[in-house]
């Protein structure tokens, strides 16, 4: 088993890109690893278009659970493509206009990406890994009045640095 935690940047699933941080819990079968973990994006504020001083607030919160393979295993080092499903929740609020709301909403997405690690004093590894995730489920944040302001893009890039201890 081993305990990951991690820093992760994204880009596509905000207005601008953001960092972000999680961690994940995964269990070995062989060169396999089936992992399960949290990730959050924290809030990130961002100009409403052609409204001066109007912004709008947006947050994400995942859950993810998916597998790695470990097809090139040679200590120190490590290097394999993961595969996940995440399950979220979207928020965002809105202020400086007429009508200021908020609301909530779910957020899908199937991911995939390659994943090296190195272990340079055993149990504890160095990660890095660089991944895509296709957005299933994404809400538009709608402000009353001016219609979609954002929409996250079709394929989120992601990359991620983060510490991992075997036991």
């Amino acid at each position: 088993m081993a305990l990951f935690a991690r820093a992760l940047a994204d880009a596509g699933s905000f207005p601008a890109p953001t960092l972000a941080f999680g961690a994940a819990l995964s269990l070995f079968v062989g060169r396999y690893r089936l992992e399960a973990g949290i990730s959050y994006l924290p809030t990130r504020t961002f100009p409403l278009p052609n409204l001066g001083s109007a912004t709008g607030d947006i947050d994400l919160l995942l859950a993810h659970v998916g597998a790695c393979a470990a097809f090139f295993q040679r200590p120190p080092f490590e290097l394999g493509p993961c595969a996940s499903f995440e399950a979220g929740r979207i928020q965002s609020s809105s202020a400086g206009v007429a009508s200021p709301g908020e609301g909530a909403a779910p957020w899908l997405a199937l991911s995939a990406g390659g994943r090296f690690g190195w272990t340079f004093a055993r149990p504890v590894s160095l990660v890095v890994g660089l991944g895509a995730a296709v957005p299933i489920v994404h809400p538009d944040l709608i402000v009353s009045g001016l219609g979609t302001v954002h929409r996250a893009s079709p394929v989120v890039g992601r990359a991620e640095l983060g510490v991992e201890v075997r036991f």
